[in-house]
């Protein structure tokens, strides 16, 4: 008794201490008055109230045991709910069974133009539509309404552009049927510019507490990383950024839930012959690579290529998959919307462009 009044009193001092530096803060001046305000929030919440309880941390192995059967019984009784699906065919036979498990933070990655906002768009509707799952989207590049018109035109088919003008009564009809099915699911968006890893991770929280706690919510959408300010010392850029790399990932694993984050590659990837990116173009947000469940990276050749016979088709390659094999996925772009491929039709497209680079580069060397 004597020695939990001991540790009473000193953590009533620890948040003593930590009230008086928030304070202090406050009362600075320095920095932005959201910036004072987190950092404030921060101090209190580094305080654990449970570090005592020595229940509320290790576990013996024959309970954690249980728990996975008990888990495991539920996959195989309800193999719907056994983890996040993506809804792009391919790309989740190289995921898997598994899916993709609370805690995990997947990276969707490309240059411009490669469609990183229509992967992450079709991945988000088919959690929200198909599996009834709440996502929440921080959309630091896109405002919501337009955010909302690609989400339509992956439901619809119908271009973007025919929003600006007057639909035809067929056209109107599948668009207003697409409106009743994403207004009842759970997609709440964040258009804010410049989020910092502090805001998304309140919002993020109050979006979890409200929905129910952990693992009540499916997914968070990050586009994209690079657009989040970094707090405190900006003078490295890669700290900085590995920083909120590392937060991101604990919140996915405090939540329960699975982060899609994009990113923007650097320029690396098109000095190579094959332009094809790799993991190591992500550049200063490299700490990605090493936190990441999942490293997808996006490519389209028709941005280099314009008379490929792929053009329209975006490959999405499995570069890191801590959980399981790595492979390609490939989606037909048309219209701004993602569709699914026939396998035979993957098949002839590819053979075209390979027997295309070979004529190429055969004509290369007799002109040379």
């Amino acid at each position: 008794t004597h020695s939990k009044k001991v540790a009473d009193k000193s953590k009533e001092r620890e948040m003593i201490a930590a009230h008086e530096k928030s304070l202090a803060m406050l009362k600075s001046g320095e920095g932005t008055t959201n910036e004072r305000l987190h950092h404030s929030i921060a101090n209190i919440n580094a305080i654990d109230p449970d570090e005592n309880d020595k229940s509320m941390h290790s576990k013996h192995i024959k309970d954690i045991a249980l728990d996975w059967l008990d888990a495991y019984e539920e996959r195989i009784e309800n193999p719907d709910k056994c983890g996040i699906t993506t809804g792009i065919d391919d790309l989740d036979e190289i995921t898997g069974a598994r899916g993709h498990q609370p805690g995990d933070v997947v990276i969707i990655a490309g240059r411009p133009k490669a469609g990183k906002t229509i992967t992450g768009t079709k991945i988000r509707n088919h959690i929200a539509i198909a599996l009834n799952r709440p996502v929440q989207d921080f959309s630091m590049e896109m405002r919501n309404n337009l955010l909302f018109e690609r989400a339509l035109t992956q439901e619809t088919g119908i271009s973007g552009s025919k929003f600006y003008e007057t639909m035809s009564d067929s056209d109107f009809g599948q668009v207003s049927g697409a409106m009743q099915t994403l207004m009842n699911t759970n997609i709440f968006i964040d258009d804010r510019s410049n989020l910092t890893f502090n805001q998304i991770r309140s919002e993020a929280r109050r979006r979890s507490k409200e929905l129910g706690g952990y693992g009540s919510l499916g997914a968070i959408f990050i586009d994209y990383f690079t657009l989040m300010s970094i707090e405190g010392d900006t003078s490295n850029v890669s700290y900085g950024y590995a920083q909120i790399s590392k937060g991101i990932v604990a919140l996915a694993k405090e939540l329960g839930t699975v982060v899609f984050m994009l990113a923007q590659l650097n320029r690396d990837c098109e000095k190579r012959p094959d332009k094809r990116p790799m993991a190591s173009d992500l550049g200063d947000t490299d700490q990605l690579a090493r936190d990441a469940s999942m490293i997808i990276t996006l490519y389209k050749e028709d941005v280099y290529i314009p008379d490929t016979p792929m053009k329209g088709i975006v490959e999405l390659i499995v570069r890191v998959n801590r959980n399981g094999n790595t492979g390609t996925s490939y989606q037909n772009m048309i219209n701004g919307r993602f569709v699914n491929m026939d396998a035979s039709d993957i098949g002839r497209r590819v053979a075209e462009a390979e027997y295309q680079e070979k004529q190429n580069n055969s004509s290369k060397e007799w002109n040379g």
